[in-house]
């Protein structure tokens, strides 16, 4: 009886943190459950609940901002690249596939809502994607790289990158 109380008292706490996240492209102070201060210039932001994951990322730079999961490198990596549409006048987001040391778009992307800002020399993005992408499930243990740019252009080269692993 003990174990059940705890377990549900645990799912209620995730699905609370999940709930908390706004997704309009500005992160607010204890938005998120865990906070992940990877580089100086980069930080990302995670929560999840049972069925999705909220993923923030902040970078001073007026470039792309990326997130990528299921490898510490970009091959086989499922990647997010969050930057501003210049033509389009609005934020989108790219789902990548990475290929050795490259990337492709993917066919059918997972991303089930998105949302990016940029304020003086800070670009902020947020998505939510499932706990399983592609091949990936974001569960346990999860390796996970990140990267970002001075410049919006996607085929521009990263300024910044890194891995880390996440616990989900």
């Amino acid at each position: 009886m003990r174990f059940l109380v705890i377990f549900l008292l645990l799912v209620v706490g995730m699905s609370v943190y999940a709930q908390s996240v706004k997704v309009d492209g500005v992160i607010g102070e204890k938005e998120y459950s865990k906070v992940f201060n990877v580089d100086k210039d980069f930080t990302i932001y995670i929560s999840y609940d049972s069925k999705n994951v909220y993923v923030g990322m902040a970078s001073k730079t007026k470039g792309w901002v990326s997130v990528g999961f299921g490898s510490p490198v970009m091959d086989k990596s499922i990647m997010y690249i969050g930057y501003y549409d210049a033509k389009a006048k609005k934020f989108v987001v790219d789902e990548n596939l990475g290929v050795k040391h490259s990337h492709v778009k993917v066919d059918k992307p997972s991303v089930i809502n998105y949302a990016g800002s940029r304020d003086n020399n800070q670009t902020t993005f947020e998505i939510v994607i499932p706990r399983k992408i592609g091949n990936v499930d974001l569960v346990g243990k999860v390796p996970v790289i990140w990267a970002y740019s001075t410049s919006d252009s996607i085929k521009s080269y990263h300024s910044k990158r890194g891995s880390l692993t996440i616990e989900f």
